[in-house]
């Protein structure tokens, strides 16, 4: 693997990471903001796909799973609660750990 893909890769995933977890707490005062949530999910969705990149299994995974949960608070299907939100920030914290 190049050093200076995974190096970018590194940057650029702390970074969304970052952003996500901004955009959780922003989401706990406007819980089922659209922009909100959609925000979240492409920051794991392109986790996602430049952990592919890299073949990292694990990673892939787990950001696919805070994929699907985003998804169904997406569509309704479940409630962005406090205890949500707290669940989804432990999955970033293991993502991050990953890195």
């Amino acid at each position: 693997m190049d050093n200076d893909i995974l190096q970018e890769f590194l940057a650029e995933s702390r970074e969304l990471l970052g952003q996500a977890q901004d955009q959780l707490l922003r989401l706990e005062g406007t819980p089922g903001d659209p922009d909100v949530l959609s925000a979240i999910f492409r920051a794991f969705h392109t986790l996602k796909g430049g952990a592919g990149f890299l073949e990292a299994q694990n990673m892939v995974d787990w950001c696919h799973h805070l994929e699907d949960l985003l998804d169904k608070l997406r569509s309704g299907k479940l409630r962005a609660d406090s205890g949500m939100i707290d669940a989804i920030l432990r999955g970033t914290d293991v993502v991050q750990g990953m890195l």
